[in-house]
């Protein structure tokens, strides 16, 4: 592992080309620095042994590591190259299948990251509106691009209409946090009213939220309808693939504003026609929540006279305690649980999770979640929590 990270410290800022992938930032300095490979729910890890997976690779595997449907497709296209000097089918089904997905009519542009996805998003609405700024709610993320350091930042009260008219577009971030509810439908409803009354545009990103907390997005959970929606993440189960879907004309009026070599990449689109079939035969999202519940109600339990506690969704939690060194303590034993002989002396499994950000996955069945159960247990008493 050193020898590793030395090379990559040598070469890459910050050691890793995801900053939430960082030595350190996953767990603590502990945890093992790379990755070789994962399978279901377990991440292979780079000292020889594997680990009952939290991490979920930032919330992109919600189907578990290497998914035989996704699999299946991603490999048999391998042979078909990459991409191609014209349009594939696979441009024509996946899009077909997405907007089967969606509860409006939509024509869909095809990217290859999250970022990208939003910023595609805006660009139509710059091109459609004519206006350039964009208006952010305080708090959100929305990727690295130059133009969400240049966003008017607004305010949950921030429902105006008078104030949206200099705008190109409004931009909000699904939760994941907090389950929706009438709350969050009705704030939506307000702005929906006062970007229409306006002329801005209304654009949900649904990079995290799709298809892990609904197959259709902010929409499908509130009925309130967008005039471009962004996915990505969960869309290709651990490959590179997003998309912006709007209305048809919108899209046809920004057709060339957004266009991009790889847009129609051959294997991000197979693993996303693998995604969006499995989505519509089957409730994964429905799943996800209920396994996550199944998870939570264990560990709640388990940790109830400890000092560390879970916030967020079945979908989308983290673990807390009152200080730093406490939740260092709690992390390193789940991972290590001080020495490998104890660990199976005790029979626990090894647990990564993101000190930050856990992701449920399908893969982690009633019993799985027994077992990190017997984990978080045997961690909290040694750490004398």
């Amino acid at each position: 592992m050193t020898t590793w990270l030395h090379r990559a410290r040598a070469v890459t800022p910050g050691a890793s080309q995801t900053s939430s992938r960082r030595h350190g930032k996953v767990g603590t300095g502990f945890y093992p620095a790379f990755a070789t490979g994962g399978s279901g729910a377990y991440l292979q890890l780079d000292d020889g042994g594997t680990a009952i997976d939290l991490a979920g690779a930032n919330a992109t595997v919600p189907l578990g590591y290497n998914h035989a449907a996704v699999l299946t497709a991603v490999l048999k296209q391998v042979g078909q190259a990459g991409s191609l000097s014209l349009p594939t089918y696979l441009e024509v089904e996946a899009s077909e299948r997405l907007v089967d997905l969606l509860p409006f009519p939509a024509k869909v542009r095809w990217v290859r990251t999250g970022s990208e996805a939003v910023s595609a998003a805006v660009a139509i609405a710059q091109h459609v509106t004519g206006r350039r700024m964009v208006g952010v709610f305080d708090g959100s993320y929305h990727g690295w691009h130059p133009w969400t350091r240049q966003s008017l930042t607004l305010h949950a009260d921030d429902i105006n209409h008078k104030m949206f008219r200099s705008l190109a577009a409004v931009i909000v971030e699904s939760p994941r946090w907090k389950l929706v509810d009438a709350d969050d439908a009705n704030r939506l409803a307000a702005l929906r009213t006062a970007c229409e009354a306006s002329g801005a545009l209304l654009v949900y990103d649904d990079i995290v939220y799709g298809f892990r907390f609904h197959r259709a997005g902010l929409q499908g959970s509130t009925d309130v309808r967008p005039d471009l929606a962004c996915f990505s993440k969960a869309l290709g189960n651990g490959f590179p693939v997003a998309c912006v879907a709007g209305e048809p004309d919108l899209m046809e009026q920004g057709s060339y504003v957004v266009s991009s070599t790889f847009g129609g990449e051959t294997i991000g689109l197979a693993a996303a026609n693998a995604v969006l079939t499995l989505h519509q035969t089957e409730d994964i999202c429905g799943r996800l929540q209920h396994l996550g519940v199944v998870l939570q109600d264990r560990l709640r339990t388990v940790l109830m006279n400890t000092s560390i506690t879970l916030v967020g969704t079945p979908q989308h939690f983290r673990f807390e305690a009152p200080t730093e060194p406490i939740l260092d303590r709690f992390l390193n034993l789940c991972i290590g649980l001080e020495t490998d002989a104890l660990r199976v002396e005790q029979g626990a499994e090894r647990v990564l999770i993101h000190r930050d950000a856990n992701n449920i996955n399908c893969c982690i069945t009633a019993g799985m979640a027994d077992q990190i159960a017997h984990t978080v247990t045997l961690a909290s008493r040694q750490a004398r929590l």
